[in-house]
């Protein structure tokens, strides 16, 4: 009886990092995971989870996402008080990002993104509700078969929680602790 082995693939980060680029650059649309936010009832302290799609208008070569969307004051708001959200990219391959959401008021930027294609939900490109959210990856993940891999774009401070992870091996960071 022979003694079977097994070749483990090991990948450098900047492999998972160019994958998920791939993958949000051949996407058109993501899907916005956010608490509380566009939710009836929802709010400051909701717990729930809503989503919403949005067209993808830019990414730069760090990933940063660009979208659009038709947002009121309320989930403007909700943006700004968490901006942490879940951006769900569908397509040829899937991917996952945590990442800060920045809402963003900058006309130039708006006159830079516009499309005509978007007159079919805005009346004009002056709609002050047009609203363009630039997402700033956190960390992103991607599954290959069963495999799901993971690149950490930054360290950000986590409220609740000190356990990062990068591929699922924990990641030991030395954040100051609050010292009241």
């Amino acid at each position: 009886m022979g003694i079977a082995t097994a070749t483990i693939e090991m990948r450098a980060p900047e492999e998972h990092r160019e994958r998920l680029h791939e993958i949000v650059k051949a996407a058109s649309m993501v899907m916005l995971l956010a608490r509380g936010a566009g939710r009836p009832g929802g709010g400051a302290g909701c717990d729930a989870i809503d989503g919403r799609p949005m067209a993808l208008v830019r990414t730069d070569d760090d990933t940063t996402m660009y979208v659009t969307t038709s947002l009121d004051a309320g989930q403007v708001g909700e943006l700004e008080r968490d901006p942490r959200v879940t951006v769900v990219v569908p397509g040829a391959g899937y991917a996952l990002f945590i990442a800060e959401a920045q809402v963003s008021r900058d006309r130039r930027l708006l006159d830079d993104l516009w499309r005509a294609s978007w007159n079919q939900w805005f009346r004009r490109k002056s709609d002050p509700s047009i609203t363009i959210i630039v997402l700033s990856p956190i960390e992103g993940s991607y599954w290959e078969a069963k495999d799901r891999h993971s690149y950490v774009y930054r360290l950000a401070s986590l409220h609740a929680s000190r356990d990062h992870y990068s591929d699922g091996i924990p990641i030991e960071v030395d954040a100051p602790r609050y010292r009241g």
